[in-house]
Parts: C-alpha cells; structure tokens; sequence
C-alpha cells in the first residue's frame, strides 16, 4: 500500500506554481517603450496639429544630372569640342570648300568626292560639259573639280563671266554632227591612260591629244587628302 502510494506520487510530481492574488503579471520593456512613442506622438499632434511628412527623395536621373563629375564631363566635352572646330578652321584643307550639291556634306578627309588619278579628274570635266545637263545641276559638279580660284581662272580664259557660263558656252561649240559625239567627247583619253597615276604630289594634264573639240586647254592638278586630284590652275594651249 505504502508503495502505491509513492508511486502516484512520482508520476504527478509537484504542483505548478501559482500567482498570489493581487500580484502584476511581468511587463514587456520593448512594449513599455513603443506605448511610450505612441505617447509623445499623440502630443505633438495636440501642440502642433498635423505633422509635415519629409518631402520624397529626388529621382535617381535627376540626382545623377546634377552631380559634380557629371557637370564637369560636360563642361569638358564643350571644351574639346570647341577646340576641335579650332583646329579645323585655322588648319583644315582649303579644299574642303566645295557645294553642298557636291559634296553631300562630307569632307576631301573622310569622304571621296574627287577621282583618284589627274586624268580620270579631266574626264570629269569634258563629261559633264558634253552633258551640259541644267535641270540635274551638273555645273556644280563640273566647277567642284577646282579649287578656289582655279574654276574663275578656267572662265576667263574662255572668255565667260563665271565657271557655269563657260561650260554653257563650251557645250555650244561641240560638233554634234557627228555620231555618237556626247560618248566621244565625254571620253578624251585612252582607258589605259585613267589608271596612271604620277610621282609625286602635283601633275599636269595636257588637252592636245584630245581628238574632237573643243579641248579645254591644261589642267594642273594637286594630290589631297585619300589620293584624290583637284584641279589648282588653268591655262589655254597652243596644240
């Protein structure tokens, strides 16, 4: 009997402990400290009304545009480029100034806009004046082949007031009673001889072997920026 009774005693074991009366439960400090913020915020509305909420952070573009290294990459980018326009005003080719019509807006350094050998660049000249072509606006063509002053000097001595009116005055006078007289005019030289390209950096191309008329006289011409020819002077021949 005496053994039963530890026995049940074992398997309960003591009793839970339990509050007196009256006694306050245990209180959270983290709890005590959020009531408190909740305290001091519902005073601040009370003295002061509503509370202003801070303004929303600027956008990330907005920040990147007006920080220092970006203003000073473009302050430098200005400077380079201005130097740049510098340097090709007061160092670029003089042959550069050609019509828009010619060009397309390219430049004798990144584009080609002339022939590559003296004689393909003649041939320009007697082409277009067989074509006398008004409505395409061949004559700019004809007259970008010189540089500046070389195309007035072409002029007067045919006697016309300006590089336009002596390739309209040019075409006028070429036989065209002869068959085939545009191709035969607009191809002076042999093919073998537009391939050659002389020594050097300046050449002269003469008018006396061109078999039908009218010969446009001697040509001197100067090698420029990607091995192209443009014509510098001009002068009549006695053939």
């Amino acid at each position: 009997m005496m053994d039963v009774v530890r026995e049940d005693e074992q398997q309960s074991g003591p009793p839970p402990a339990l509050r007196p009366p009256g006694e306050t439960p245990p209180v959270d400090p983290e709890q005590v400290r959020q009531f408190q913020q909740f305290q001091q915020f519902q005073e601040l509305i009370r003295q002061h009304g509503a509370i202003p909420l801070p303004p929303p952070p600027r956008p990330l573009w907005k920040r990147v545009i007006t920080s220092r290294i970006v203003r000073r990459l473009a302050l430098l980018a200005i400077v380079l480029f201005g130097l740049y326009f510098a340097y090709d005003y007061y160092f670029g080719d003089d042959s550069e100034n050609l019509p828009a019509s010619v060009t397309g807006g390219g430049t004798n350094r990144t584009t080609v806009l002339h022939e590559t050998t003296p004689k393909r660049t003649v041939r320009q000249v007697y082409s277009h004046v067989a074509q006398n072509d008004r409505a395409s606006n061949e004559y700019e063509f004809v007259c970008g082949q010189f540089e500046n002053g070389a195309e007035q000097q072409f002029a007067e001595n045919f006697g016309a007031a300006n590089c336009q009116a002596a390739v309209a005055k040019l075409y006028g006078e070429i036989d065209k009673s002869v068959p085939g007289w545009r191709n035969a005019y607009a191809e002076p030289f042999p093919g073998a001889e537009l391939a050659e390209v002389p020594n050097g950096t300046t050449t002269v191309v003469s008018s006396c072997e061109v078999a039908t008329g009218p010969r446009l006289g001697e040509f001197t011409l100067r090698r420029i920026d990607n091995d192209q020819w443009v014509i510098t002077a001009h002068r009549l021949e006695n053939c």
